[in-house]
């Protein structure tokens, strides 16, 4: 199977980190330091839309440089022909490039990259040229952005962000909205995770609850569902064994950690990735005295 990534420490609430950004750009109302912590509701939110001549920049910075394989911003509302670029920089001094997401021709990421997949296209669709998902498909998950690169160390992490952002207004949205919002920031190191086949899966938990009427008809309370990730190892050698166990050791129930079924698939990312939590026990069987077996059951922060 593809390799996923596994993160539970997240730099960003973990230590000590400057979030700054042009005070024209960012509605003192809702602070920065919102990107540290949960709920997603509490987001950043811009004062503008960006755009490539005057993008809306965001930087944070540690007291000291950090192990860097994963970074992401989660529930913003960027359209998916927007543009992103991650650079993170070795030191303080932002002279000295560790990682940037920007092509050597100039060109930068868009929020959501092409599926390169023409068995997903309907010729004529409006997703045809950049080969991405349609709007609906797009608004059925949260925007997340997903950065994932070599093992570096740095200081600075600086977030350029320009194009169109959206809204949701009941069963229609429109690209027009004039502000971003980004309700929670990741940064640091992660698990390279292979899952095995047979009990590794993707699901849906319905939120909504159904209620039999007399009569034979039902009643149905909505709720908001979330999508859920069973992540099975059938056999792991001694350092996977004890990096499993501290990682759930570290999460509990309360903290968030992200899950990406395949670093090389943004729309696997899109789709089936994100931030989730640990909603079931953990334990490894022993297979003997250096392998063992285990699963993860994961459930998607959605509040």
């Amino acid at each position: 199977m593809a390799t996923g990534l596994l993160a539970h420490i997240n730099e960003l609430s973990e230590q000590d980190c400057a979030i700054t950004g042009a005070a024209a750009d960012w509605a003192a109302t809702a602070p920065l330091d919102a990107l540290k912590t949960l709920p997603l509701v509490d987001a950043a939110v811009s004062t503008r839309i960006g755009s490539r001549d005057e993008p809306v920049v965001l930087e944070w910075e540690w007291d000291r440089p950090i192990d860097l394989t994963y970074a992401g911003l989660y529930r913003t509302n960027l359209w998916k022909t927007g543009r992103i670029r991650l650079e993170a920089f070795k030191t303080s001094a932002r002279t000295s490039l560790a990682f940037t997401t920007q092509h050597a021709s100039g060109i930068d990421r868009l929020v959501l990259p092409g599926l390169y997949d023409p068995k997903t296209l309907r010729f004529g669709g409006e997703n045809t040229v950049l080969g991405q998902l349609g709007a609906r498909e797009f608004l059925r998950y949260p925007t997340n952005i997903h950065v994932t690169m070599p093992l570096c160390s740095a200081q600075v992490l600086r977030w350029t962000v320009y194009g169109p952002a959206y809204r949701v207004t009941g069963s229609r949205y429109s690209t027009t909205e004039q502000a971003y919002r980004i309700g929670f920031g990741w940064a640091g190191d992660s698990l390279a995770f292979d899952r095995h086949v047979g009990a590794s899966a993707e699901g849906y938990r319905r939120g909504g609850k159904v209620t039999e009427l007399a009569g034979g008809g039902v009643a149905v309370e909505p709720g908001r569902g979330r999508r859920t990730a069973t992540l099975d190892r059938t056999v792991n050698e001694a350092g996977d064994r004890d990096r499993l166990f501290d990682l759930v050791n570290f999460l509990d129930a309360d903290r968030p950690a992200v899950w990406l079924p395949d670093t090389d698939s943004a729309f696997d990312c899109y789709r089936y990735g994100g931030l989730f939590q640990v909603i079931e026990d953990f334990s490894q069987k022993y297979l003997n005295d250096l392998h063992s077996a285990a699963t993860i059951n994961l459930g998607e922060v959605t509040t």
